[in-house]
């Protein structure tokens, strides 16, 4: 039985992707997330899916809102 194999990573604005294992680009591998200085991304790590692509994620501005549930949290917090 192959492996399924995801392949080269999407493209990550403001960031890279890097293999957890350099060797390793088949089903459930992961790869950690590293955005450029001054960008933030809402998880850590993509994995290579069940239908052979890359989960993704995006590098943002730090500041800007990655999801609205987390940042409506914090912001509730911080006017405690």
């Amino acid at each position: 039985m192959s492996s399924l194999d995801c392949g080269t990573f999407p493209t990550l604005d403001n960031g890279a992707y890097v293999l957890v294992d350099s060797a390793n680009t088949t089903y459930g591998a992961p790869a950690i997330v590293q955005c450029y200085t001054g960008y933030n991304s809402s998880i850590d790590t993509i994995t290579c899916t069940e239908n052979g692509t890359w989960s993704t994620t995006q590098c943002l501005v730090v500041g800007e809102c990655v999801c609205f549930i987390y940042c409506t949290a914090i912001q509730h917090i911080m006017m405690r």
